[in-house]
C-alpha cells in the first residue's frame, strides 16, 4: 500500500509477471491524490468521464493505471 491508514483513500499496486498496475480508490470528498501516474494508460475507471490525469479525485471514484 502507498496510502496510510487514516487517509481517506487507498493508492496500492499490483503485478503479475511484468504486467504492474497502480489502483487508486478515493472514499469521501473530492481531493488531490498525487500519485505520479502522468502519462500512463487509463485502464479503468467507475467514472466514464475520466479523462486527466491531475490528481482531482472525486467521491468513491476508482481508477486504474497501467504503469
Amino acid at each position: 500500500f502507498l496510502s496510510g491508514t487514516e487517509d481517506n483513500f487507498l493508492v496500492m499496486g499490483r503485478s503479475c509477471g511484468d504486467q504492474k498496475v497502480l489502483i487508486v480508490c478515493n472514499f469521501e470528498q473530492p481531493q488531490t491524490i498525487q500519485t505520479g501516474v502522468e502519462g500512463k494508460q487509463l485502464l479503468l475507471s467507475n467514472y466514464e468521464d475520466r479523462a486527466a490525469l491531475n490528481g482531482e479525485y472525486r467521491p468513491f471514484e476508482i481508477v486504474v493505471y497501467a504503469l
